[in-house]
C-alpha cells in the first residue's frame, strides 16, 4: 500500500481506498481514521522488523496530519476532499514536464522511480483531466537519494496548487483513534513534540466535547455540537486514555475509568452482552442498533473489548475483564466463520489467550538510565503487555502494579511480570532485554 498510489508519495498519508487491485489508483479523499489506524500498523511493523521504510511511513503520515488536519484549537479535522477545482485528483497528479522542471538534475531518477510517463496513468472520468499518480515502480526498493532530495521540492511546488476542501468537523471517535496512535508513536519513536500535540488534543477534547455533567458529545465545528457521543466515541476514547496512561502519565487512568463507567451505564445491553450504538439518553428508536463486525473502522464493541481488557490489566478490576470476555464469547462462532470481519476484535482475543505481561518503571525521569530503560521497552512490539511509567506520581498509588514498588527514591528500576509473577527488579539494560526476550518467547508458545 505504501509503495502504491494509494499512499501520498509527496506529502505522506493514505487516500481512502484503491479502485484497483494494484493499490495504484486511489479515491483521493483522505480520512482521519485511516491515518490513525494505518499509523499503528506501520509503527508495529517497524517495531517487528526494524525496517526504516515503515518508520518513514509513520513519520510522513503523522506529519501530514499535523500539517493538513490539525486545527488551531487543537482538534483534528475529519477529512480532506478528493477533488480540487472540481477535478478528482488534480492536486495529486503530475505531468512529465512538471517533474522535469521541479526536480532538475534529479528528474531522470525521480521519473524512473515513480513511473512517470507522457501518457500518465490516471484520467478523471468526469473531466478527462489526466496525469501521473506517483508510485514506487519497484515496491521493494528503498528510496534513492535523488528521490529523497526531490520530495521537499515537489511538496513545495504542490503547495502552490488549489488544495482540496477540508472538512473541519472534529469527530470525537476519529480524534481519539488518531490520539491513541500519535501517543504511542511519540513514545516509540522518541518524538516529544508529537506527545505535546497529543496532550493538546486531549485537553481540547475535554474542554470542547465534554459537558459539565461529564456527558461526551460527538462533534465540534467552531462550537460544540448537539449530537450525543455514541458508543464508538466512548470506546475509542477509552483506548486513547489508556494509551496516554501507559506512555504519558498514569493519572490518565482516572479519565479512562470515568469513560469506561459511562460506557457501561449508557450503552450496555441489559439482556445480552455488548453495547448498543446509542445511549439510553439518546433519541428513542424502535430498535437500538448494535455494531458487531469491524468495517472500515473498528466496531464499537471491538474497541470496547480491547479497552476493557487493558483497563483491567492496569487496575486489577476484574469486572472490566468480564465484560470483554462476555462479548468475545458471544461472537466467537461468528468470528471463527468470518475472521476478517473481526480483525480488531481478534487483537482483544489475543490479550485474553496470551499470558499478560506487566511492566513498571519507577525512579527519576531525568536520569539517563531511566530513558534507556523506557526506550528499550518501547522499542518492542508487545501486544499483550501493559506498562506504567510512574515517577513519584501520587495518582498512580494504589494500583496493583505499583504495590511495594517505591515511586520516589530516585533510583531507576524496572519490574517485568507475567500474570503478576515478577522477575527480579533490575536497572541493567541487558538484563531487562533478556527478561523481555524470555517472556516474549514464552508468550509465543
Amino acid at each position: 500500500m505504501a509503495a502504491g498510489g494509494m499512499y501520498d508519495q509527496v506529502g505522506g498519508g493514505f487516500h481512502r481506498y484503491s479502485v484497483d487491485s494494484h493499490w495504484l489508483v486511489p479515491h483521493f479523499e483522505k480520512m482521519l481514521y485511516d491515518q490513525a489506524l494505518l499509523v499503528r500498523v506501520y509503527l508495529h511493523a517497524f517495531q517487528l522488523t526494524g525496517q526504516e521504510r515503515y518508520r518513514r511511513v509513520v513519520t510522513e503520515t503523522i506529519n501530514a496530519v499535523l500539517r493538513d488536519f490539525c486545527l488551531a484549537d487543537g482538534g483534528f479535522a475529519s477529512a480532506e476532499d478528493a477533488d480540487s477545482e472540481g477535478i478528482e485528483g488534480k492536486f495529486y497528479v503530475w505531468s512529465l514536464s512538471e517533474i522535469e522542471e521541479c526536480c532538475g538534475e534529479d528528474a531522470p531518477e525521480v521519473i524512473k522511480y515513480f513511473g512517470v510517463t507522457d501518457q500518465g496513468n490516471f484520467t478523471d472520468p468526469h473531466t478527462n483531466y489526466s496525469g501521473s499518480i506517483l508510485y514506487a515502480v519497484n515496491r521493494t526498493e528503498d528510496r534513492p537519494d535523488a528521490v529523497t532530495r526531490a520530495i521537499p521540492k515537489l511538496l513545495a511546488q504542490r503547495s502552490k496548487r488549489v488544495r482540496p476542501g477540508l472538512d473541519n468537523k472534529v469527530v470525537l471517535a476519529w480524534n481519539a483513534m488518531f490520539l491513541q496512535s500519535l501517543t504511542e508513536a511519540a513514545a516509540v519513536l522518541n518524538q516529544p513534540d508529537w506527545m505535546n500535540v497529543a496532550q493538546s488534543n486531549i485537553e481540547f477534547l475535554k474542554a470542547n466535547l465534554c459537558r459539565a455533567d461529564g456527558r461526551w458529545l460527538r462533534t465540534w465545528s467552531d462550537r460544540p455540537g448537539t449530537i450525543l457521543a455514541f458508543a464508538e466515541d466512548y470506546a475509542a476514547l477509552l483506548e486513547a486514555f489508556i494509551t496516554l496512561a501507559e506512555y504519558d502519565s498514569p493519572h490518565w487512568l482516572n479519565d479512562a475509568r470515568a469513560v469506561a463507567n459511562q460506557l457501561i451505564e449508557l450503552f450496555s445491553d441489559p439482556d445480552n452482552s455488548g453495547f448498543f450504538t446509542t445511549g439510553v439518553d439518546g433519541e428513542t428508536l424502535i430498535v437500538r442498533p448494535k455494531e458487531v463486525q469491524d468495517n472500515a473502522s473498528p466496531a464499537e464493541n471491538s474497541m470496547a473489548a480491547s479497552g476493557f481488557i487493558r483497563l483491567s490489566r492496569l487496575t486489577g478490576e476484574n469486572s472490566y475483564l468480564a465484560i470483554a470476555q462476555d462479548w468475545i464469547n458471544a461472537t466467537s462462532e461468528l468470528a471463527a466463520e468470518h475472521p476478517s470481519a473481526f480483525a480488531y476484535l481478534l487483537g482483544a482475543v489475543e490479550r485474553i489467550i496470551v499470558p499478560p505481561i506487566e511492566i513498571v518503571v519507577t525512579g527519576d525521569p531525568n536520569e539517563p538510565t531511566t530513558s534507556e530503560l523506557i526506550n528499550e521497552i518501547n522499542s518492542r512490539f508487545l501486544p499483550n503487555a501493559v506498562r506504567l511509567f510512574a515517577f513519584g506520581d501520587r495518582a498512580a498509588q494504589g494500583l496493583p502494579l505499583l504495590v511495594d514498588r517505591p515511586l520516589d527514591n530516585g533510583i531507576p528500576m524496572t519490574y517485568v511480570c507475567e500474570n503478576f509473577a515478577c522477575r527480579l527488579p533490575t536497572n541493567d539494560l541487558d538484563e531487562l532485554a533478556k527478561q523481555l526476550d524470555d517472556l516474549t518467547r514464552s508468550g509465543d508458545k
